[in-house]
């Protein structure tokens, strides 16, 4: 009977060979598909197997079908019970459950062991099922498998469904999804198939996606959809398989459905199908490249068809639409996807008649041949009585065990401990214990003589990386670029130690290490591995002894070039030899003890059997074990102050090596030599904690080397690098800083210390930068940049309603000169707030700038007459676009606000005229922004021109702050300690109301602070202004800054008595507060954080600290203290009339709060020596350079005293402070340049103005319009008090009087005052006016009035003024503005009032009594009176000391250097650093010989010279050389020895050499001459080789210039160069050292031809340059300049060497310039000369042309004389003389070029300049262009000798 299979098996998951616990699934074919719907097969039946075949010719069992099976089902996740699991009917199985948890996925484990009834096998393996929990019913049936369900639906396509219509449909489904005949009968569940798989998620995938979308149009159920499906399969003709993926079969598929179920057309349907096919495509091709195991792809094709069908009953009406987005919804699926949960259901054994279960506690007992087997029944029999068991055995092999798992390793110091968890396999045999192996990770370069361990670096081709180790490849060097007894190698640059660095191979190859130093010879510690090996040369080998390590033993060891090679295809994971240990047991933790320590291992275990040692398992990484610690970094040494013979160490902590450090070892080494290392004391007990160490004991200024190292169990740890100290020395090699012009210097002793203190105390200043400006827009909108018209790149401008008609609109040039710079305007009227017009700049990118202020031109014209009256500045951050009223409030910052201005300074003009007919406003509240807006809500018209409707501005500028203070520059590469204290500007006073005391700046003091070399701005804070406004704050003082690394705050002002500001400012200490009516706080004490981009306002530097050096995130060891403190607090008033003020912060404290009978004192400051030292104990003090009386003690940053109303001034702090002041005076400043705090001002009076009754004398008892005397008695008192109001009227003669009178009466002279009607007349000596007026006792006033004398009368001198009888003020003619007969404005002086009344008098007077009248009118009384000024606060200061060290010997000179020469040596030097305070005297100069430099011999015990040439050397010897400075106080250290020179016999080859002898001195001569044979671009180059080194003169003459044609000047010499013994010179001789040195020689310009000198194409009329080139100098003789020719566009000469002479004729041309210090200029020509100048020689200037009427052109300049070449006098270098049309002219020099003369005088040719010699040619005369060939002369060759003693 044929096994059962067939079409329907795949539809469901348990079948014919599954079994639900031991009971089998029920199988049963039936005869026909009708009967297998309708009919019902028993139990029974089933159980005999009844199978009925179908007929067929094969006699194929037909495919059974599941019926009626169940069972219960488990999940085993959560335990929750499917109370029903069966297989129904109709092709689905259901799960009865009351739960509702199951997961998305379910995959249900069938266990193995059931029989398959129709086969009577049992089945052995697990099965699973998967079981996608939305596929389930309503009623939860599990939907039949997509595969499957197409043959069913294409074969019921067919009329009958019998075995032809299923065979048919196997052939259309197997066609269409390209499976074969297997693949479609296999065991779904049993057997793994990918490709049915995806088949299965695609085709699921496609139902339900088309069920959802097209079933928005029509009822439709997937089954309906699978149908139509199988009708386009059964329709197909191709033979080609069924791509699911494909958009065309998705549409074909869609156009059957709407064809079956009657869709009609319309645009929804239209839209879902062009939807579903690409949606469908896309979700398919997903599920199709889905990768990995059979399990994985199906999970996986799953996920996505769950989360797909998730998704699209979600979207599926969007569908319809045009704008569905396919590749979002793909997006959201497979997000989605990872959100669906599979659990895992078991199926166990069914609750009905079953197997029994499995017998328990199954025991063995071998016999001989044979077993016994006992066991404990089954606790479950199935529902029935175990009727028997059944017995099975397998003969199996033994083996060793599997690999162990889970292995893990920790090392503590050498011991390491493993856990891991047994095989899984123990091989058949019980494991007996186990094995572990640890090995090196290694090969190791030992480096010997570096102690215990510390040579180690370790090559590694293992797993571990060591995360930074450099990776060597094939053929690479490593070079050892330095080694000292640090215990390091340096390894291509990089700084390498054993425990933290390694090298990694990365295959076979040859690796060398080069320059090994013989006192550090390494050898590779190859563990054992043949294929590593290595070599270097037999003579640098040595054999020694290696311990402490994992591979002890003799070595062979190398220095020099050491080359390893590893072959063989080695395998570097395992190339350390294993060591392996038993561990005699069966526990799975074993600990390895004494592992040798400072390696790296890797561990492995194996299980151990009675077979062997199973499979090992190995740590994935290697594991170090402890060691020494490691290297100490930044060790410093420096002078400890209270001891000459001490040294502070100071460290890092280091890596401590695994093992806590338990101390640290200190050595020094006593220089120069530097021979040996002393351990100090030796000293245990250092202190590891606070890493410093006091080395005592030493010599006071002797050089010394430092090192030190940490202790701990394990040894000794690696050395830190060594660092050179001395005791008393505070910089070995200090550099002094330069400052800029306004710093002061000052230097002292104090305690045999040495000090420099750098000191600033000039306030930075603060002005404005133009950055930007413009307005209006222009094609395209651009930025108006700074200083340009055209460039507009830079950013942009843009502006709303923009009007184009008046002017071309331009870039804002920088200047208001320019009348069509640019202007905006907008053509509405009037401007509103809400429609504004508004312009933006913007800056390039996100360019930001703090703009802090900005001007504004108007602009009006007939078309343009509005005006701004009311705008906004508003600011705008980057990234963000202004776009007028529509950008949000929260877009932009308004940063100043203007309304109601209506002054502008404009005339109806077009011009924009200079820079004071504008408008200058600072921002209220800058920042940084990238967009600047002028928002303009309101304008008004200025005149009335109708179609005037614009409101115009006509430029816009923007400007920055921008501060200017001094500078401190370090140079050098070595930062240097500097004590440094600074103090930020004091604030100043309050004033009325008892003002409160300005507070102090905040200080730092820094101590030993290292500053690196660079230069850094000092920004010293001004004080606070003092103030007399009633209605502000004191003034703050401004921040202090030191560069980048520190900052302090300015000072707060003091309160003022106002209800309002009584408060103290904050500052770096705070202002005082005033007494108001309430009592107030003092300024709270804040400082700036420093940054690298301090900006005191913005918000980075917000926050502030207080007397606390930990919050600005510095270490104690720092040493960094912040002072500042707040200012006081005033109290009620006690109810009298006195107020006080409270006292300022200073450094040192509080300010003192107010009393109600007394100000505060301002808070004391603090001293501090750093600029002049202390009071007692300093000498020696000097001010840049000059003597100085020390000043006493110093003390900063007082607070000011508060003002207060007694008769006694409240103290400022420490004194310099400003004191507060008594009722009535002004307040104290603070101290200059302390940053103190001034005084708060007193209670001020009152300064109303007094009332006058009547003051421009309106009203009186006149009833005319003309004048009237006022009446007055017939006797004395001649007074009147009723006529004029307010007045008493009088006079002391008879006659005269008052009058009034009428502005414009035609009797008195028709004068009017233009104030009022009315005026009075004072007639004759005495008349006066008089009135009592009320004021304040001890006021302050002065009296104005209107005044003239009579126009057509006699004319009184004087008015005067008199208050209570006294005059104080006398008006005549003199008096400004003058007296005279046009009414003016007059001030009497200030006068202060006596009681609380005055009676003021004016009186007319006169030195006669005869009629003299003067006029008065418009009289007023003043107050004068003023607050009390309050207290300035006072500039900040910077000071930085620097200490050198104990007085006494100098420092050591540096850059000692030795060149070498026969048999001697030129040693040089540069002075030290610092003179130890006493003049340098002279130095000691040293040499020592041999290869270890021990023995050194004084070549001279004191020399004023550097160089010094130390004689009596032996050639071919190295030496070093060293100096040491002599002062009064002894002999310094010496310096560091020099490089080793090793003098040479000297020897020299190159160009003609010839010799002679001059005054008994030998000579050899080196002569170059120009070879035409040999020219490479106009100059013959030579090679001049020198061995050994020796001093020589040379001279260096470059080639003549040549002649200019037609009245030509003469050509210039060529440049000259002397260096040597003879004069003129350019310096000494100079030292030519040992090498190849090139000399070239230039050839003289070629003179002009053609037409009137034009020059042929390529040809060069200067001469050509001479040079000797030695080493990196150049010394480089310019060639002579040509000649001018005498033509209209040539007639200058040359610029050369010397200058050639300009050209004569028809316009006269200038000489050419001469090179300095080579040669001279040229002669000139003037206009209409008929003679050219002569060339410059290189004695002189060539003469100019002649004027005595002989038309002969200029001399040339005589040449130099040397004797350089023979021994004799020879001329070089002489100018040509210059053409004319006379007789030719003489020459001062033979060598010279001579001038041509014309052809009507035998056409004498120009010569050229004598070559060898460098001179100029001779230049041509006028005549006809080339007649007979004559030109001017060409310029002599040049020349270069060199010259030395033999």
């Amino acid at each position: 009977m044929s096994r059962p299979h067939g079409i329907l098996k795949l539809a469901h998951l348990p079948h014919r060979d599954i079994s639900v616990g031991f009971d089998p699934i029920l199988a049963i074919n039936v005869s026909s598909w009708t009967a297998f719907k309708t009919d019902v097969v028993t139990k029974t039946d089933a159980k005999r197997g009844l199978l009925e075949t179908l007929n067929n010719a094969e006699g194929e069992v037909s495919d059974g079908y599941i019926k009626n099976a169940n069972g219960q089902v488990i999940n085993v996740a959560t335990n929750a019970v499917i109370e029903r699991f069966i297989t129904n009917n109709d092709g689905s199985y259901q799960l009865t459950t009351s739960t509702d948890s199951l997961p998305d996925i379910i995959k249900i484990l069938v266990e193995p062991g059931g029989t398959d009834i129709s086969t009577n096998t049992t089945h052995t393996s697990e099965l699973t099922a998967i079981v996608i929990k939305n596929d389930l019913t309503s009623s939860n049936k599990v939907s039949i498998n997509p595969i499957t369900s197409m043959v069913v639906s294409i074969a019921e396509e067919n009329s009958t469904v019998d075995a032809t219509a299923i065979t048919n449909a196997k052939s259309d489904v197997k066609q269409a999804f390209g499976i074969t005949d297997a693949q479609l009968n296999k065991d779904y569940i049993k057997e793994n198939d990918n490709t049915l798989a995806v088949i299965t998620a695609q085709l699921e995938t496609l139902a339900s996606t088309l069920e959802d979308t097209v079933g928005t149009l029509t009822t439709l159920s997937k089954t309906q959809v699978n149908t139509s499906i199988a009708k386009v399969l059964k329709e197909r003709s191709e033979e080609t398989a069924f791509n699911l993926s494909n958009s065309s079969n998705i549409e074909s598929i869609v156009n059957k459905i709407k064809t079956v179920h009657n869709i009609p057309d319309s645009d929804d349907f239209t839209n879902i199908k062009t939807n579903a096919k690409t949606y469908i495509s896309t979700i398919n091709t997903s599920i199709n490249n889905v990768t990995g195991t059979f399990t994985q792809r199906i999970t996986e094709a799953t996920k996505i068809k769950i989360a797909s069908s998730n998704k699209i009953t979600t979207v599926k009406e969007t569908f319809k639409t045009d704008s569905f987005d396919s590749a979002a919804v793909v997006s959201d699926v497979n997000t989605a996807k990872a959100e669906v949960t599979i659990q895992t259901i078991q199926a166990p054994t069914r609750s009905l008649i079953s197997v029994p279960g499995a017998p328990t506690n199954l025991s063995i007992t071998p016999g001989s041949y044979s077993a016994s087997a006992s066991w404990t029944a089954p606790s479950d029999t199935g529902g029935a009585t175990i009727s028997g068991y059944k017995l099975e055995y397998i003969e199996l092999s033994r083996k060793v065990p599997s690999s162990p798992s889970g292995l893990t390793a920790s090392v503590s110091v050498d011991d390491a401990t493993l856990n891991w968890t047994a095989p899984a396999d123990d091989g058949n045999s019980p494991i007996l214990e186990y094995t572990v192996n640890y090995k090196a990770d290694a090969v190791s370069v030992y480096c010997y003589n570096h102690g215990y361990m510390g040579g180690e670096y370790l090559i590694s081709g293992s797993s571990d990386d060591y995360s930074d180790a450099t990776v060597l490849t094939n053929n690479t060097v490593v070079n050892v670029v330095s080694t000292d007894s640090g215990n390091r190698y340096t390894f291509n640059g990089e700084t390498t130690y054993h425990e933290n660095n390694s090298y990694k191979i990365t295959g076979n190859g040859t690796y060398t290490f080069q320059n090994v130093p013989s006192g550090h010879p390494i050898a590779i510690l190859n563990n054992g591995i043949s294929n590593i090996t290595y070599t270097g040369d037999a003579d640098k080998k040595s054999t020694k002894a290696v311990t402490g390590t994992t591979n002890d033993g003799t070595y062979d060891f190398y220095h020099g070039d050491v080359t390893v090679t590893v072959s063989g295809g080695a395998d570097f994971s395992y190339y350390a030899s294993n060591t392996a240990i038993n561990t005699g047991s069966v526990n799975t933790t074993h600990v390895i003890t004494n592992l040798p320590m400072a390696v790296k291992y890797f561990f492995s275990v194996g299980g151990n059997n009675d077979i062997g040692v199973g499979t090992v398992t190995e740590t994935s990484s290697s594991y170090l074990a402890a060691t020494f610690p490691g290297q100490p970094t930044n060790l410093s040494a420096d002078i400890v102050k209270t001891s000459a013979t001490s040294v502070l160490l100071t460290w890092s902590e280091p890596n401590d090596g695994g093992e806590p450090i338990d101390s640290y070892t200190a050595e020094y080494s006593l220089g120069p030599a530097y021979s040996s290392w002393v351990v100090f004391n030796p000293d245990p007990d250092s202190t590891p904690v606070d890493f410093n160490k006091e080395i005592t004991g030493l010599q006071s200024g002797k050089l010394y080397k430092f090192r030190i190292r940490g202790v701990n169990a394990i040894g000794n740890g690696l050395y830190s690098d060594e660092v050179t100290g001395s005791p008393g020395r505070y910089a070995i090699d200090p550099v002094f800083p330069t400052m800029s012009s306004n710093g002061i210097l000052t230097t002292y002793i104090h305690s045999s210390y040495f000090y420099r203190v750098y000191t600033f105390t000039t306030a930075y200043s603060s002005g404005y930068v133009l950055e930007a400006g413009g307005s209006g827009t222009e094609n395209p909108n651009t930025l108006r940049p700074v200083h340009t018209t055209s460039d507009h790149a830079s950013g942009s401008t843009y502006s709303s309603n923009v009007h184009n008609g008046l002017s071309s609109e331009r870039a804002f040039n920088g200047t208001t000169s320019n009348d069509g710079d640019c202007f905006h305007s907008i053509n509405h009227n009037p401007v509103e707030p809400n429609d504004p017009a508004w312009i933006a700049i913007k800056f390039p990118g996100t360019t930001t700038k703090k703009i802090t202020k900005y001007k504004l031109w108007t602009r009006i014209d007939t078309h343009s007459p509005w005006q701004p009256v009311d705008w906004e500045i508003r600011g705008v951050a980057t990234g963000i676009t202004y776009t007028g009223n529509s950008t949000s409030s929260s877009n932009y910052t308004v940063l100043h606000t203007v309304t109601g201005e209506t002054t502008w300074e404009r005339s109806n003009s077009n011009s924009v005229a200079n820079d004071t007919e504008r408008k200058e406003f600072e921002i209220t509240t800058p920042g940084y922004y990238n967009t600047y807006v002028i928002n303009i809500t309101n304008s008004r018209k200025t005149n009335s021109n109708s179609d005037g409707h614009y409101a115009i501005i006509g430029q816009w500028a923007l400007y920055s702050t921008t501060l200017t203070g001094e500078s401190f520059t370090l140079s050098g590469s070595v930062s240097q300690k500097f004590d440094i204290f600074m103090i930020g500007g004091g604030g100043s006073g309050g004033t009325t109301w008892a003002g409160g005391g300005g507070g102090a700046g905040s200080a730092v003091l820094a101590k030993d602070w290292s500053i690196s070399p660079a230069t850094y701005d000092i920004l010293v804070g001004g004080g606070g202004a003092a103030i007399t406004d009633t209605t502000a704050k004191g003034n703050d003082g401004s921040p202090t800054s030191f560069g980048s690394l520190f900052a302090t705050k300015g000072g707060g002002g003091g309160g003022t008595g106002s209800s309002s500001i009584s408060t103290g400012n904050e500052g770096g200490s705070g202002g005082g507060s005033s007494n108001y009516t309430s009592a107030s706080n003092g300024g709270a004490s804040k400082f700036e954080t420093a940054s690298a981009t301090i900006d005191l306002d913005s918000a980075s530097a917000t926050k502030y600290y207080k007397n606390d050096p930990t919050t600005y995130n510095l270490s104690s060891s720092q040493n960094v203290t912040i002072y500042g403190n707040d200012g006081g607090s005033s109290v009620i008033s006690s109810g009298s009339s006195q107020d006080f003020g409270a006292g300022g912060g200073g450094i040192g404290a509080a300010g003192s709060n107010a009393t109600t009978s007394s100000g505060g004192a301002g808070g004391a400051g603090l001293a501090n020596d750093y600029r002049y030292g202390p009071s007692s104990g300093t000498t020696d003090l000097k001010q840049d350079g000059s003597a100085l009386s020390h000043p006493g003690i110093q003390y900063y940053g007082g607070g000011g005293g508060g003002g207060g109303d007694t008769n006694t001034a409240t103290a400022g702090g420490s004194s310099v402070g400003g004191t507060g002041v008594k009722n009535g005076t002004d307040a104290g400043d603070a101290v200059a340049n302390t940053g103190s705090g001034g005084g708060g001002g007193s209670n001020t009076i009152t300064n109303t103005n007094p009332t006058i009754s009547n003051p421009s004398f309106e009203n009186h008892d006149y009833t005319g319009s003309a004048y009237y005397y006022i009446t007055m008695p017939s006797s004395a008192p001649y007074t009147n008090n009723t006529s004029l109001t307010g007045w008493t009227a009088g006079r002391s003669l008879t006659n005269g009087g008052v009058v009034i009178g009428y502005n414009g009466n035609g009797a008195w002279g028709s004068l009017n005052s233009g104030v009022g009607n009315w005026y009075i007349i004072l007639q004759r000596r005495g008349a006066y006016v008089e009135q009592t007026i009320n004021v304040t006792q001890g006021g302050n006033y002065k009296v104005t009035l209107k005044g003239a004398q009579r126009p057509n009368g006699g004319k009184a001198d004087n008015i005067l003024i008199k208050i209570d009888g006294t005059t104080i003020t006398t008006i005549n003619s003199s008096y400004s503005p003058g007296l005279n007969t046009t009414f003016k404005d007059f001030e009497s002086s200030n006068f202060t009032a006596s009681s609380n009344s005055v009676t003021l008098r004016l009186e007319c007077h006169h030195t006669n009594d005869n009629d003299h009248a003067i006029f008065i009118d418009d009289i007023a009384m003043i107050s004068t009176s003023s607050p009390s000024i309050s207290g300035s606060g006072s500039t900040g200061i910077v000071t930085v000391r620097q200490l050198l060290g104990v007085v006494g010997v100098p420092f050591s000179p540096t850059n000692v250097s030795g060149t070498a020469a026969n048999a001697q040596s030129v040693v040089s030097w540069t002075v030290p650093n610092w003179d130890g305070n006493y003049a340098i005297t002279g130095y000691k100069v040293e040499y020592a010989a041999g290869s270890s430099y021990s023995s050194w011999t004084v070549a001279v015990a004191s020399t004023s010279s550097s160089p010094y040439t130390v004689t009596g050397l032996t050639n071919g010897t190295n030496y070093k050389f060293r100096v040491s400075a002599i002062n009064s106080q002894g002999t310094g250290a010496a310096s560091t020895p020099s490089s080793a020179v090793a003098p040479t016999a000297f020897s020299a080859t190159g160009g003609t050499i010839t010799t002679y002898t001059l005054s008994s001195v030998n000579y050899k001569v080196h002569t170059f001459l120009y070879d035409e044979n040999n020219d490479t671009n106009g100059q013959t180059t030579y090679t001049f080789t020198v061995t050994g080194s020796k001093d020589m003169d040379f001279l260096i003459v470059a080639g003549g210039g040549s002649g200019g044609g037609d009245n030509g000047g003469g050509g210039g010499a060529g440049g000259v160069l002397y260096y040597g013994q003879e004069t003129p010179n350019n310096g000494a001789q100079r030292q030519i050292p040992a090498g190849n040195h090139t000399v070239k020689v230039g050839k003289g310009g070629l003179a002009r031809q053609g037409s009137y000198g034009q020059v042929t194409a390529g040809v060069t009329n200067d001469g050509y340059n001479s040079s000797i080139t030695i080493g990196e100098d150049s010394y480089v003789a310019i060639g002579g300049g040509a000649g001018g020719v005498g033509d209209n566009n040539k007639t200058a000469g040359r610029q050369g060497g010397s200058g050639g002479g300009g050209g004569g004729e028809r316009s006269g041309g200038d000489g050419g310039v001469g090179v300095s210090e080579q040669g001279n200029a040229g002669g000139n020509s003037a206009t209409g000369s008929t003679g050219g100048g002569g060339g410059g020689g290189a004695g002189a200037v060539g003469d100019d042309h002649r004027t005595d009427g002989t038309k002969l052109g200029g001399d040339g300049g005589i040449g130099v004389e040397y004797n350089i070449r023979t021994g004799t006098n020879q001329w070089y270098a002489a100018g040509g003389t210059a053409g004319g049309d006379n007789n030719r002219h003489s020459t001062r020099s033979p060598i010279s070029g001579i001038g041509g003369i014309p052809p009507t005088n035998n056409n004498t040719p120009a010569t050229s300049g004598q070559n060898e010699t460098g001179s100029g040619g001779g230049g041509y005369t006028y005549s006809a262009p080339d007649v007979n060939g004559y030109y001017g002369g060409h310029g002599g060759t040049g020349i270069v000798v060199i010259r030395y003693v033999v």
